[in-house]
């Protein structure tokens, strides 16, 4: 009889801890629901102190992932961008953050989204390779290499 309860007992407790993790939001961190895809780094030109990054950003996971910042250290300061047109001219605006939706694809392109590296501490040419980390509103982050176009 003892071994019939402590079976009844396990199975309870299988069944209560079950439930709790069906019940519990995503626990995954937002760096790991995150695809990068064609992500480059504007080459400079000569005496140019700052370059865009861009890059398509997928978002495999059930919940909204929040871009927060930037950080590389090519960069004195990196910072989150969009482009808008202010009495017909285009102008950077910078964001707080980049909103990614779920099973969704927003592209950081030129005219647009992008991640702004500012204060470069040497020219950036074609071939070179950028390290970049992306963090999130969670505290995760993603690191990557990003190529220079």
């Amino acid at each position: 009889m003892k071994k019939l309860s402590a079976v009844i007992a396990a199975a309870a407790f299988s069944l209560t801890m079950a439930t709790a993790l069906a019940n519990t939001p995503n626990n995954t961190p937002q760096s790991q629901e995150i695809v990068i895809k064609n992500a480059y780094v504007a080459a400079t030109a000569q005496g140019q102190d700052s370059t865009e990054i861009y890059m398509d950003l997928d978002n495999n996971g059930p919940e909204n992932c929040k871009l927060v910042s930037a950080n590389s250290p090519v960069a004195n300061e990196t910072q989150l961008h969009k482009t808008v047109l202010v009495n017909g001219l285009p102008q950077m605006q910078q964001l707080r953050i980049i909103d990614i939706k779920p099973k969704h694809d927003d592209d950081l392109q030129p005219g647009g989204l992008h991640v702004m590296l500012i204060g470069l501490n040497k020219p950036l040419k074609t071939g070179d390779n950028v390290p970049l980390t992306l963090i999130f509103s969670d505290g995760s982050s993603l690191g990557l290499t990003v190529p220079v176009k």
